[in-house]
């Protein structure tokens, strides 16, 4: 409502998409935090650098704290070394959230334990395209104690594995709304 106001707009919102598109467009918003929680899975598209910050959020007891997303955000915290790989479960609990603030207080962030915006956007920095196996990107984050691998496919899901130090073991999708058989 206050994009309204300020937009000088009182008319209903049945044109609302259109609206949202050109306030987007002029670069006055950007896109909801929510946009990939939506869709069903970590997504992206484009550039990587871009991929995490618009994602759901994580947090202990939250909607998606049980979740194929968790365990991709588990994965970023083993890379920065601070998780072990037998603490990657797809549960968000207290070992995550406590590793999670330990993150976002290591990167300048506010160290409340939720991965949010600023948090996933904060991992996009270190995200590194290594170019496509067929129609999947191969992506890489870059962690200060080792990198993890990603896959993102031709529909845009983010995969990843359950040990990251291991090619072995098959990808897994980055649900939100359950946790992946394996996980």
């Amino acid at each position: 409502m206050q994009i309204l106001k300020w937009l000088g707009q009182r008319k209903a919102l049945g044109t609302g998409t259109a609206l949202a598109a050109t306030v987007l467009a002029a670069g006055l918003l950007s896109p909801t935090a929510q946009a990939s929680s939506a869709q069903g899975y970590v997504a992206g598209s484009g550039s990587v650098l871009d991929d995490f910050g618009d994602e759901g959020t994580l947090r202990r007891g939250g909607t998606y704290a049980n979740s194929g997303a968790t365990g991709l955000w588990q994965s970023i915290l083993y890379a920065d070394g601070f998780l072990s790989v037998s603490d990657i479960d797809c549960q968000f609990g207290p070992t995550t959230e406590a590793a999670t603030k330990r993150w976002q207080q290591t990167y300048g962030l506010t160290a409340d334990g939720v991965v949010g915006p600023a948090t996933f956007g904060r991992a996009d920095v270190s995200l590194y395209d290594e170019g496509y196996s067929g129609t999947t990107l191969n992506v890489k984050y870059g962690g200060s104690k080792r990198p993890v691998y990603f896959q993102r496919t031709s529909q845009s899901k983010y995969l990843f594995r359950t040990d990251p130090s291991s090619s072995v073991y098959y990808m897994l999708t980055a649900y939100y709304t359950s946790t992946p058989y394996g996980c």
